[in-house]
């Protein structure tokens, strides 16, 4: 079973590149670290000081006998927190085209289509 979300964070003003940057250069081990925990896709969007990220996780992909690499994680939490005015938090979701997929059924039976 795939999960998805979105979160929100605030950069600092003078800390956009550094963010950005910190990115650019991820260390192999938090990269390994999110697959390892059922991450199939992660992505990062950011708008002026604004960043949204939205991430899948496969429940059936978390490996169970993961390395844990406690050391890396607490260093990048550390390193991309520093940039934060606001840190990370989730967005709720509000609307679903598949829970209406039943109306457009409806309608086109309306139609005759």
């Amino acid at each position: 079973m795939v999960e998805r979300s979105l979160w929100m964070a605030v950069l600092k003003p003078d800390k956009v590149e550094q963010y950005e940057r910190l990115h650019d250069e991820q260390p192999a081990a938090i990269a390994a670290q999110l697959q390892d925990k059922g991450f199939v896709n992660l992505c990062i969007y950011r708008s002026d000081l604004t960043v949204f990220m939205t991430w899948e996780i496969d429940s059936d992909r978390i490996l169970p006998s993961r390395i844990v690499r406690e050391h890396a994680e607490r260093e990048w939490d550390r390193l991309t927190g520093d940039c934060f005015a606001e840190g990370w938090t989730e967005v709720p979701s509000i609307y679903r085209l598949a829970d209406h997929s039943h109306k457009t059924a409806s309608l086109n039976d309306a139609l005759g289509e």
